[in-house]
């Protein structure tokens, strides 16, 4: 298990990433590869610190894990603004969530016992934040005509709502497909 320093107790990674077979560490390393870097590169030590912080509360992970889809439709509103001050503000906002989203893991490791729903917790604050994320850019193409120039010019909200759909269903699929459990509830 990686982790950030030789005397740090805390793993980078979640707790889908500590392999307990060699096909599973397989799977692992190629989902270290493939994840998003930005976690492994900064998100996980600013999670520590804020966890650092949150164990002397009641904050619990699945709390955390509430507050990322309500950042990101707030993120999603500012993003319908037509001026680069909202959208900076969005990205800004995403990024929190993104953050939140190391919180939230990090926190459940460290306070001991599991939520045997937290990963699909998690599954879904992460699927309801990338739907307040499309839909948001579909409705700011929607009212805000794009410069002749831009590639975006050519992309109505439609397009956007359909590539919305498509990934929704996909990954709703994928993740039926890796947890069965998650079919059955």
């Amino acid at each position: 298990m990686a982790t950030s320093s030789p005397d740090s107790t805390w793993p980078l990674e979640d707790e889908r990433s500590s392999p307990s077979s060699s096909s599973e560490g397989a799977t692992t390393r190629w989902r270290n590869r493939l994840g998003d870097p930005f976690n492994q590169l900064y998100r996980y030590a600013l999670a520590r610190l804020l966890v650092r912080g949150l164990l002397t509360t009641r904050v619990t992970p699945s709390q955390v894990t509430l507050v990322q889809p309500i950042l990101a439709a707030i993120a999603g509103y500012c993003v319908t603004f037509g001026d680069a001050r909202h959208v900076v503000m969005a990205a800004l906002l995403f990024e929190a969530r993104a953050i939140l989203g190391c919180v939230d893991v990090t926190l459940a490791r460290a306070k001991g016992p599991t939520n045997p729903h937290g990963a699909a917790e998690r599954a879904a604050a992460r699927g309801l934040s990338a739907a307040f994320l499309y839909a948001s850019i579909a409705w700011h193409f929607h009212l805000h005509a794009a410069p002749a120039f831009a590639l975006g010019a050519y992309l109505s909200a439609g397009v956007v709502g359909v590539v919305w759909m498509a990934t929704a269903i996909l990954l709703s699929g994928w993740l039926f497909a890796r947890s069965p459990r998650l079919a059955v509830a």
